[in-house]
């Protein structure tokens, strides 16, 4: 239901400008997903959830290439998704990674979802590379 009713809005999409957007359509798909539909004729909130709907699903797929690379080239990747992690789940980890970290809401919105991935998903064999400059 809430993918039709994004859907269904014209126009343009909403952008991940800044973590303030990020953290506001976190939020309200949060807020949807638990059933409160309070903002469902709201264009701009639909607006917000479109976005950050986009955006990391987007991530998402990165996310999962950075796992099959590492694993392709014999290295650890730093995090290990779940096998069946989905956009609206990746969502709330990044909601509550920003409820737990606002004191990084100066950083970008992929640096948040980064972090977001690394502390909710974390491997414990990420052995970082031994980079020389």
């Amino acid at each position: 239901m809430l993918a039709f009713a994004v859907a269904a809005i014209a126009g343009p999409s909403g952008m991940i400008v800044d973590s303030s957007d990020l953290a506001k359509g976190a939020r309200l798909v949060v807020r949807y997903d638990d059933g409160d539909k309070s903002f469902e004729n709201d264009r701009e909130s639909l607006e917000s959830i479109r976005a950050v709907l986009n955006y990391l699903s987007g991530f998402l797929d990165c996310a999962r290439l950075t796992e099959f690379m590492a694993k392709a080239m014999k290295v650890s990747s730093p995090f290990l998704l779940p096998e069946k992690l989905n956009t609206v789940q990746l969502i709330r980890v990044v909601d509550k990674y920003i409820a737990d970290h606002p004191e990084e809401m100066n950083d970008s919105p992929g640096q948040i979802v980064w972090n977001a991935l690394i502390t909710g998903f974390p491997n414990k064999d990420f052995k970082p590379p031994d980079i020389k400059p």
